[in-house]
This record gives structure tokens, C-alpha cells and sequence, in this order.
């Protein structure tokens, strides 16, 4: 009878198959739903930055003098409320507002992701910007 080296012996793990099935099976779908994740970010980013812009443009409109430093506090506040709704983060050195009543700004928001984050080559294209003006209404 031949001895087999101790080396070479096949340990019996119960369950050996569904240790190597459940990865090849949970990692594809968690890197499609990451991907849509930052598919969907990029996407709705600037719209949701032109939502927060209307709104500093609404808060303006608001008041009937001319733009203050008051009114421009008041329509970053406004956009603020509306950009943390879609969960982005404005840049307070960018908010612009112009004599005319007019708001520029700059929003940003990560993409929440499972697996990306963890991912060096991937973890840069996460953050998405967009800096958007919106004129006030000319009626």
C-alpha cells in the first residue's frame, strides 16, 4: 500500500463548495450594484445642484430690494436645505450671488458604494462635482 506524504493529503472541509460558490456568486452582483451607485450619482448630481441653485434663486426672489449680504445668507441657507435633501454638500467659497439675482454654486457628493471604496484606482472617481448657474426669472 503506498503512503501518501503528509503533504499532499486532501483535508476534507465540510462544505468546501459553497466557501468557493457564495464569492463567485455575491462579488459580481455587489460590483454591479456599486456600479450603478456611481452611475446614478453622476447622473442626478447636476440636476439636483440646479434644484438647489432654483432654490437660493427662489429665496432671493423672495425679497423685493436689492441683493444684500442678508439675501445672499437666505439663499445659500435655501440651497443648502435643498442640496442636503439629496444628500450633496455645498461649497461655501463658491456661492456667488449676482446683482441681478442670479446663484452659482458648487455641489459635491460620493457615491456610497460597498466595494469601490476599497478599490485605490476606483476610490478617486467616487466624488462628483458640479458647479451649475441659474439665472432668476426674467418676468
Amino acid at each position: 500500500m503506498a503512503v501518501i506524504p503528509a503533504s499532499r493529503r486532501r483535508i476534507y472541509i465540510p462544505g468546501r463548495r459553497l466557501l468557493l460558490g457564495v464569492p463567485a456568486v455575491v462579488v459580481p452582483i455587489l460590483l454591479a450594484a456599486d456600479l450603478g451607485s456611481v452611475a446614478l450619482v453622476r447622473m442626478s448630481v447636476p440636476d439636483d445642484a440646479d434644484d438647489a441653485a432654483r432654490a437660493g434663486v427662489s429665496a432671493i426672489g423672495f425679497n423685493s430690494g436689492p441683493v444684500t449680504p442678508t439675501t445672499a445668507e437666505t439663499a445659500f441657507k435655501a440651497a443648502e436645505d435643498v442640496a442636503h435633501l439629496n444628500r450633496m454638500d455645498l461649497d461655501r467659497q463658491t456661492f456667488t450671488v449676482f446683482a441681478d439675482g442670479s446663484v452659482e454654486l458648487s455641489a459635491h457628493r460620493k457615491a456610497p458604494t460597498l466595494l469601490f471604496k476599497h478599490l485605490p484606482w476606483v476610490k478617486n472617481h467616487l466624488d462628483v462635482t458640479s458647479t451649475t448657474k441659474v439665472n432668476r426669472a426674467s418676468w
